[in-house]
């Protein structure tokens, strides 16, 4: 697998797109009460004020910067990973790996991993519980 290139294809993005993502960001649910205190009014300007819900992506709770080694190539270098992860339930939890911490950031993976519990350490009063 080469290397991953340190900037995506294409041409920079254009100031219509940032205007345009951040409209949409002002149309996602949590902004919707500021923008439309009253949502029950027929309003024509805020008929489509919930069709941005970015709900999964609000429950992400949890940023760790990782490096992953190459199994099959070690003396490859390895790749630094962003997750951003959220819990699926107790035992599992769900992560988005992007290339950087930053606002451009390239989505490189995804993945489940299960939580790792810590067992109690083994002191003198745990073995007496016991």
């Amino acid at each position: 697998m080469p290397d991953q290139p340190t900037e995506t294809a294409g041409v920079p993005e254009t100031t219509l797109n940032k205007v345009l993502e951040t409209g949409a960001g002002m149309t996602q649910v949590k902004h919707r009460k500021a923008l439309f205190p009253n949502p029950q009014s027929n309003n024509h300007a805020n008929a489509g004020y919930a069709c941005q819900n970015f709900a999964p992506t609000q429950r992400i709770c949890a940023h760790l910067n990782a490096f992953h080694a190459y199994a099959h190539d070690p003396k490859r270098p390895a790749v630094e990973s962003n997750h951003y992860c959220a819990h699926v339930n107790d035992e599992v939890r769900q992560c988005v790996l992007y290339d950087s911490a930053e606002p451009g950031a390239r989505i490189i993976g995804i993945g489940r991993t299960p939580v790792v519990r810590r067992k109690e350490p083994r002191t003198a009063d745990n073995e007496k519980r016991n």
